[in-house]
């Protein structure tokens, strides 16, 4: 999911569209369960949104674990 979401703001940042289409990056986002989020599934923006900055924050915590063993 990071390298989508590096790819996303890679685009936001670097493009001159007004827009970045996001969808790989909800298509890679999973739920606590590990099974994918469901794009059309009904949840509220704070579900969505603790959602994808849990992903984030372990994306991160994994890469400096992976760090100190490397």
């Amino acid at each position: 999911m990071l390298k989508n979401l590096k790819l996303l703001f890679g685009q936001m940042v670097l493009s001159s569209k007004k827009y970045a289409d996001p969808s790989k990056v909800l298509k890679s986002l999973t739920k606590n369960d590990g099974k994918p989020v469901e794009i059309g599934d009904e949840q509220d923006m704070g579900e969505v949104n603790d959602t994808l900055l849990t992903r984030i924050q372990e994306g991160l915590n994994y890469k400096k674990i992976f760090q100190l063993f490397v």
